[in-house]
């Protein structure tokens, strides 16, 4: 099952700033949001007016006016605790790698823009996708592909979550374990989170490259393989998919690792599985057996360990 990060809203042809860039009105124009069952709550707005030439990064003189707009609403008081994340985009002339730099070129040039206005680095990531997301996908050359997108989350969401800084080059597996409640989700984040028998537990993760998470869970010889899903780069995914760990409580203490591969290591594409139940201390046997490469073991170059702990109550 494909997982999107999040869902582009089209917007009119010519919005004025104030329809979009404000608190209430990015609500509106989110129609639609993309749930991922718990890990994702996100909406993502093309910016009215802030788009760039052909073939330049340099924030067109008309942008002027919408960037401070901009600014003044991630300053105020309905913003001022949340993160974003701001997306570039290319048309569809030139090639993959130079569309790439491009689209990095024009990102940082927002969130620069921005920064001279006040708002904190800290508090926007950026992504660059060159062509792989354009808005008119049959106007490839169109001008509004050129373009960038701004991502609105709160702090439980995808961008939040991962903080991807797809600049920063570092492949860093982020994880976040949840709790599944009859109305809702709950968020675990202390190091050793206390649970208790019967708990549904789930994991949402993201890392700037695509890689292969090998998950193992306790079990009555240590921790015990249960699966692999592939992670593609850049995207927010749900482990199990659809189900849970469930927490049986016959043990004080519960283990989950999860070991990242990033693709340039040895990565199956095809690897993708679900499980009906993974229960903690019995972990069930993979479905089907399914052809891998060896995993290297933790500690090999590029390669990350990640031990959740959980005391059971």
């Amino acid at each position: 099952m494909a997982i999107a990060l999040a869902i582009l809203i089209a917007l009119p042809s010519e919005p004025s700033a104030s329809e979009v860039i404000s608190f209430e009105s990015l609500k509106m124009v989110a129609s639609e949001k993309n749930h991922q069952d718990g890990c994702e709550d996100v909406t993502v707005v093309d910016l009215p007016d802030i788009n760039f030439d052909f073939d330049a990064s340099t924030l067109r003189p008309s942008a002027t006016a919408q960037m401070n707009d901009f600014a003044d609403v991630l300053l105020s008081a309905d913003f001022r605790t949340s993160r974003f994340s701001l997306e570039g985009h290319t048309d569809a002339r030139g090639t993959d790698e130079y569309n790439v730099e491009l689209s990095k070129k024009r990102v940082l040039a927002v969130r620069n823009a921005l920064t001279e206005r006040g708002v904190q680095t800290d508090r926007v990531s950026v992504r660059y996708f060159g062509e792989q997301r354009l808005l008119l996908p049959n106007e490839p050359e169109n001008e509004r592909n050129r373009r960038v997108s701004l991502v609105v989350s709160d702090e439980n969401s995808a961008v939040a979550l991962s903080q991807i800084r797809a600049d920063s080059g570092s492949p860093e597996l982020v994880v976040q374990l949840k709790r599944r409640l009859s109305r809702g989700y709950q968020n675990l984040n202390a190091e050793v989170p206390l649970v208790k028998k019967g708990d549904q537990l789930f994991l949402c993760m993201a890392a700037p490259v695509r890689g292969r998470v090998v998950i193992e869970v306790s079990g009555k010889n240590g921790l015990e393989k249960v699966g692999d899903w592939l992670l593609p780069e850049q995207t927010l995914l749900r482990v199990p998919e659809q189900y849970t760990f469930d927490v049986d409580g016959k043990a004080l203490e519960e283990k989950i690792r999860l070991k990242f591969i990033p693709c340039d290591h040895d990565c199956t594409p095809e690897v993708k599985q679900s499980f009906e139940a993974i229960r903690l201390s019995r972990p069930k046997p993979v479905a089907a057996q399914v052809s891998l490469p060896l995993d290297p073991p933790c500690g090999t170059k590029g390669v990350q360990c990640k031990l959740i702990k959980m005391k059971v109550r």
